[in-house]
């Protein structure tokens, strides 16, 4: 599908969407454990992603952080019961979140700096 233009991509898009939530919905009426729409989104972007993987090419380092974005979702969802969209956060919490994982993040960033100094000196 060359040519394929954002418009089509969103339709097609919508189309897998519909389609994943109908197979959820069997399953769920055959006994399977309660989803959420957010992951069947993320899983039917996924698709759609593998299926114009040519027509719109991209690294490798995109198409795995995507992925670990999906993961992601799924996991929070798991852990929390619902996604970051859903949340009823107050804007300062959302804050605090972020400047906490950015600690973190420095605290890892020096980890592997240090080792990396000990390994090249």
């Amino acid at each position: 599908m060359k040519d394929t233009n954002k418009e089509q991509l969103i339709a097609l898009l919508e189309e897998k969407i519909k389609h994943n939530i109908q197979e959820f919905n069997e399953y769920r009426n055959q006994g399977g454990t309660q989803h959420h729409n957010g992951i069947i989104k993320a899983s039917a972007f996924a698709e759609l992603m593998n299926e114009f993987r040519d027509e719109y090419p991209m690294g490798s380092t995109y198409r795995k952080i995507i992925w670990d974005l999906i993961d992601r979702e799924k996991m929070g969802f798991e852990k929390y019961g619902t996604t970051v969209d859903k949340a009823k956060l107050e804007p300062q919490q959302w804050m605090q979140h972020a400047y906490e994982e950015a600690l973190d993040f420095a605290v890892y960033l020096k980890v592997l700096m240090q080792k990396y100094e000990q390994r090249n000196n």
